[in-house]
């Protein structure tokens, strides 16, 4: 046998062993995927308020209640898709991992399904039964305050959308209560 086949033959028994082994040490101990920090409840009021407060100028005080309603995944504010809608139908997105972010085309009263006197709060889900997740909670928490402290109202009814009053079992006419978390545990 001459040295460069022996040279070959060694070398693909040895990237053979390599992918074998890594093979096998995957299956027996795969990494667990590195979950996303959940924010808290101070820094995504922070993000909140200076949303709600930048957009809001006079049109807040007309505003009688927030709805919160569904929304496909996004990659949230920025897109780099060229086609977009003209409108969004609602006011405010809270992204999968909690951080809340404005329309980038506010809607108007005409728009499509949104009521003039709604503040529309649109949160990401994956699937159709899933329900939030306590980041996406304290996001829409968060958004709720910023609005209740612009428009001055302590009263603001909140209501969910109909999927998600249909996963969390609620009328859609429920109003919520919507206390903010204790985020001091845990």
């Amino acid at each position: 046998m001459n040295q460069g086949t022996r040279l070959f033959k060694t070398l693909g028994c040895l990237v053979a062993a390599m992918t074998g082994t890594s093979a096998l040490l995957g299956w027996i101990d795969p990494s667990p995927p590195i979950p996303a920090s959940m924010p808290s409840f101070d820094v995504i009021l922070c993000e909140a308020r200076s949303l709600v407060s930048e957009d809001l100028g006079d049109s807040g005080s007309e505003w009688g209640n927030v709805e919160i309603v569904a929304g496909p995944v996004t990659r949230g504010a920025t897109s780099f898709l060229a086609a977009t809608h003209d409108r969004a139908d609602y006011h405010y997105r809270v992204d999968l991992d909690g951080h809340p972010y404005r329309a980038r085309n506010w809607p108007g009263p005409a728009a499509a399904g949104v009521s003039s006197s709604a503040a529309r709060i649109q949160v990401a889900r994956h699937g159709l039964r899933e329900p939030m997740s306590r980041a996406q909670w304290i996001g829409v928490q968060a958004l709720v305050v910023a609005l209740h402290e612009v428009t001055g109202s302590s009263s603001l009814p909140v209501r969910l959308g109909e999927s998600w009053a249909r996963i969390y079992g609620f009328d859609p006419q429920a109003v919520l209560d919507m206390t903010p978390l204790d985020n001091t545990s845990g």
